[in-house]
């Protein structure tokens, strides 16, 4: 689950490379200008729903109106605030710097330091940046200390004196993963992790990063330890297990012996410290080095990473959902902004069918509401949580009951829970199988009843899942009795009420349910399937997406026509194999049914880059285009047509196609009087589909007024054209424009051409 990961903060296992420097300053986008993304074949839209799962946040000594956080599951995982946290601003979406890992701030002059794959470094707190080191996947963690900036990269230290513009690199624990930094007055520490032999190792440099030494914690029998932290007060070292378990240790004599400390101990993986030497893990805080500890707030432990403002201990941050918290009493009061932080992660869209306006979306930080999408800005109530300690599994899923807007169902990590009331309370639902894994999707039958299906749990391996059923609006759960209870990942109910369930990866294929009956069917089972659609004007046509790690030329997209009998593979256009461009995880797909045949979108990741990217096939499978592409780490978890709507890394966008319109003439140069043939083309630019029956206008430029006059409203022909004679009299200009009507305006943007240039000889 990835709470867990968030508490191993800065983790990383890939390959480190380094790239040039880059002197160029690039400008942080503001929270207006980062919403819209224009590609050559669709825009996206950020619908606003802000927030992040924030993994380090670092405040300006100099100026605390300058607050910075690191968010590690967004693309661009870095966001400044230049009024205390209040409104936040982003990287633009002309870059791509991966993954937030850290953040520091140079205490001296307020110098910022953001470690995402890129190392970014800004003079100007964050208003501009250079690119001070490309690391790619390899980055680790960073820290600023002893007028040095420390960056690791695997089991390699990086040491810049000179704010990033040079770097030393050293060794510090050979064959090993460096987790985690911190300083002590005489001394720098590094806990790396051990993969081969399976524990922790903590290495001391004292001279500031050049050599390092093995402290040996495992002869105090210290084996779990995730992060190492020095109260700067008292100088006493601590090594900290995950919030999973696990025992604290605390060293008075520079890491040479340990003392355990009580099992009463709060865990998040995390500490920090204020100016005085008060330590804060959690909703807890201890005066005496971690001897007692007392509670300042009752809303759990968890998930929160507390840290004191280094100008004033009695602001507190937080980093718990929505992903930024601000207190200026020590903690008795809190107030949440996000504002501008485009770093939610949407796992599942729930959309009232007989009201749009109404959905509901399943975040890593809880359930989000609004009652207005389809206004240009939706309001969000944001995050709700069906649980006092809520607790994500990464796959959250929501739904609603298409008739009834009181009746939402929503899964959490091993639970699931039902609200009447529109989701003002919240109830556990009761299930007759254990929930051990994640509740991956829930859908409805057209008689109302209900259907989730149960994933694997990591330790307890694939028979641990299934397919449960409600017959009363998620109450009750009672199972399907799914074949040796393995792991499902995904359903689909066709119109005739037959069932379809592709199962995890550990098991493959996918199934039927008819009649009370379970069968296997005959698509391939080396594949998890992540995403069944039934065709709903067609129940015998099924479609699915085949899954598998490494890449494989088999998997990808499969169609059913026969009830799922026979499946026919359609992987034209997308790139599979097991080389760094090919395609693996692919993970959701959407049906649009408003065209003929059939549109469908499907998500994948690419492998080299870790970029998500949204196909699109306008002859229903048969054949696909790259329709969207997100930045690296940018994975799409849901796909909603309503026009198309992605559920991401990023928050939850609207995305339209784009059209591509041209003017040709059969001539350029004329004499005065000749008739030139004018032909406007208009397609689908993803999928070079001729938009046929549209009607597109032809336009003229006054060169007395310099104004654009219509000159002729056209219908396109079944070949997207249109053609119209026009007698030159003079040197013309023309352009076309297509504003799509009601029906297509769900999947196309307006379009407008070239200018064309008509010359007289």
């Amino acid at each position: 689950m990835h709470n867990l990961l968030k508490k191993t903060a800065y983790l990383s296992w890939f390959v480190l490379f380094f790239g040039i420097l880059l002197t160029k300053p690039v400008t942080a986008a503001d929270t207006t200008t980062n919403l819209v993304e224009q590609q050559t074949t669709a825009t996206a839209t950020n619908l606003g729903l802000y927030g992040s799962h924030t993994w380090d946040i670092a405040v300006d000594p100099t100026n605390n109106q300058y607050v910075y956080i690191a968010t590690y599951y967004s693309p661009n995982g870095f966001f400044r605030s230049s009024d205390g946290g209040t409104t936040w601003t982003g990287l633009p979406n002309t870059v791509d710097h991966g993954s937030g890992r850290a953040v520091e701030v140079n205490p001296n002059n307020g110098y910022v330091y953001a470690l995402l794959n890129d190392l970014l470094v800004s003079t100007d707190h964050g208003a501009t940046y250079t690119v001070a080191a490309e690391l790619g996947a390899g980055a680790g963690t960073m820290l600023y200390a002893h007028n040095t900036l420390f960056v690791t990269t695997n089991d390699e230290i990086m040491l810049s004196t000179d704010e990033g513009t040079n770097f030393s690199t050293n060794t510090v624990c050979a064959n090993e993963t460096i987790w985690s930094l911190a300083s002590a007055s005489d001394a720098i520490y590094a806990l790396c992790y051990n993969y081969n032999a399976g524990f922790s190792t903590l290495y001391k440099s004292t001279d500031f990063g050049t050599n390092w030494t093995d402290a040996n914690i495992a002869a105090s029998n210290i084996m779990t330890a995730e992060k190492v932290f020095v109260n700067p007060v008292t100088n006493q070292i601590f090594l900290v297990p995950s919030s999973t378990g696990g025992t604290t240790y605390r060293s008075t004599d520079g890491a040479v012996s340990w003392t355990a400390l009580a099992s009463t101990t709060p865990l998040t993986g995390n500490m920090n410290f204020n100016s005085t030497g008060r330590i804060y893990v959690g909703w807890y805080y201890s005066d005496n080095n971690g001897d007692s500890w007392t509670q300042f707030d009752d809303s759990g432990n968890y998930s929160h990473i507390v840290m004191p403002d280094p100008t004033n201990d009695n602001i507190l941050y937080d980093t718990t959902a929505p992903g930024f918290w601000q207190s200026t009493d020590s903690g008795a009061n809190w107030t949440a902004s996000v504002t501008g932080i485009t770093a939610v992660e949407v796992t599942s869209i729930a959309q009232l069918s007989s009201n749009k306006d109404i959905v509901w979306v399943a975040t890593q930080n809880g359930l989000a509401k609004t009652e207005n999408f389809t206004a240009t800005t939706p309001t969000w109530t944001y995050p709700i949580s069906p649980t006092t300690n809520y607790m994500s599994s990464s796959y959250d899923a929501v739904w609603i009951n298409p008739n009834d807007a009181n009746n939402v169902v929503a899964s959490t990590s091993q639970s699931l829970h039902y609200s009447t009331d529109a989701g003002a309370t919240w109830t556990a639902a009761q299930v007759d199988i254990t929930l051990t894994g994640a509740v991956f999707q829930i859908v409805n039958d057209a008689t109302g009843n209900i259907y989730a299906v149960v994933g694997p749990n990591i330790t307890a391996g694939a028979q641990t899942g299934g397919v449960i059923k409600s017959t009363d609006n998620g109450a009750t759960w009672a199972s399907l009795n799914f074949p040796d209870n393995g792991a499902a990942r995904s359903i689909a109910i066709a119109s005739d009420g037959d069932i379809f369930v592709g199962v995890h990866a550990s098991i493959g294929g996918i199934y039927k349910y008819t009649a009370g009956t379970w069968e296997k069917l005959s698509a391939p089972d080396d594949y998890e399937y992540r995403a069944i659609i039934a065709d709903p004007a067609t129940p015998s046509t099924i479609y699915a997406l085949a899954n598998s790690w490494p890449s494989a030329t088999d998997m990808g997209f499969y169609k059913s026509t026969d009830d799922g009998a026979t499946w026919t593979k359609f992987n034209n256009g997308l790139n599979l194999g097991n080389d760094d461009t090919s395609l693996y995880e692919f993970n959701t797909l959407t049906l649009q049914t408003s065209t003929s045949p059939n549109t469908l979108y499907l998500s994948a990741v690419q492998n080299s880059t870790l970029k998500g990217i949204i196909y699109k096939s306008s002859d229903a499978g048969e054949n696909w285009s790259v329709y969207y592409t997100g930045k690296s780490g940018e994975t799409f978890k849901t796909l909603l047509f309503d026009g198309l709507v992605a559920g991401n890394t990023r928050g939850i966008y609207d995305l339209k196609s784009r059209a591509k319109l041209k003017v040709l003439t059969n001539s350029k140069n004329v004499s005065t009087g000749q008739t030139v043939l004018v032909t406007l083309k208009l397609k689908d630019a993803a999928t070079k589909k001729a938009l046929k029956n549209k009607r597109v206008k032809l336009y003229k430029k006054n060169t007395t007024t310099q104004t654009w006059q219509l000159l002729a409203t056209l219908k396109t022909n079944k070949h997207g054209q249109a053609k119209l004679p026009c007698t030159i009299a003079s040197q013309t200009k023309l352009r076309a424009k297509w504003k799509p009507n009601q029906k297509n305006q769900a999947e196309y943007n307006r379009a407008t051409s070239k200018t064309v240039t008509i010359k007289l000889d």
